[in-house]
Formats: C-alpha cells, structure tokens, sequence
C-alpha cells in the first residue's frame, strides 16, 4: 500500500498511541484505504513481560530491567482497555482528517469517518499470534479481491 496524505495521518496516529498510552505496545499493523488492521499489546498492571503460570508477573521478559526493583504484580486490568484506545485513535484521527478539509481541501465525509465499532480478538497462543501478524502483513496483496474496494468490478483490473 501507498499511503496517500489521509493514509499518513492514520499511520501517525496510530504509532501515536503507544506514546499516549506507556501501557500499550504497537505490534503488526496496516492501513489499508479503508479501514486499518493491527495488533495491540496491552501490558497489564505495569509490568511488561509474560505472566507467570501463577497468575503474577516477574521482571521483564529479556531480563534487563534497569529501574527499581521490580514486584510481583497480580494480573488485574490493564493500565488502557482496549476501548480507551481505540475511542481515542479515533478521536485524534476524525479530528486530523477535519482539520485537513479545512484547511488543505481533503474530501468532506459524511456521518462518521469511522465505523461505531471495531472487531476485537485476544489473541491468546504464539501461533495465533503468527497467524495474525502473517494475515495483516498479507493483507494488502488481497486488496483487488476484497469487497470493499470500489475498483475491484472495474475493467482496469
């Protein structure tokens, strides 16, 4: 995908949210043109690393934590939901695209630049994982077949 200057700002802001949320890590993600795969990794309770089998979590996962020492730290609700985010992703980026209309002349909407919901997975094995950062790395090669793309009955295809 080439992302046009709509696609750019999407992409800014989603990078964007880990930085607004210290809990939230950006891992494989796309902006297709129009809508947006990626994956949200939502450290729970502070800590970053995997948890233990006992449901608390120790250190960090490399093992390199160079700040104060670190406490066992039940698993409970994350810093972020995954709703926070995403309302706020959407927030920053309906703002950004009106801004633009106003000022630069980007194509006016209307309703709503973004659905009312989002389709969520927790992904919960390391193959399921693999499996869906392969399906968003590969999601654009199927771009010309996907229902939603206007040109995909035209005869430029």
């Amino acid at each position: 995908m080439r992302l046009n200057e709509a696609g750019k700002m999407v992409d800014f802001w989603w990078r964007e949210t880990a930085r607004h949320f210290p809990s939230v890590e950006i891992d494989q993600y796309v902006v297709m043109p129009n809508h947006l795969h990626g994956i949200l990794i939502i450290h729970m309770g502070g800590h970053i690393g995997p948890p233990l089998r006992d449901g608390s979590a120790k250190g960090d996962d490399l093992g390199t934590h160079t700040g104060p020492p670190l406490r066992d730290v039940s698993i409970g609700s994350p810093l972020a939901s995954v709703i926070d985010v995403i309302q706020w992703f959407k927030t920053m980026t309906t703002n950004a695209y009106i801004r633009a209309v106003n000022q630069h002349g980007w194509p006016r909407f209307d309703g709503k630049l973004w659905q009312r919901g989002f389709h969520d997975h927790v992904i919960r094995t390391e193959e399921d994982l693999n499996r869906i950062r392969a399906y968003i790395l590969y999601n654009p090669s199927q771009w010309r077949a996907d229902a939603e793309n206007p040109t995909r009955h035209s005869s430029a295809l």
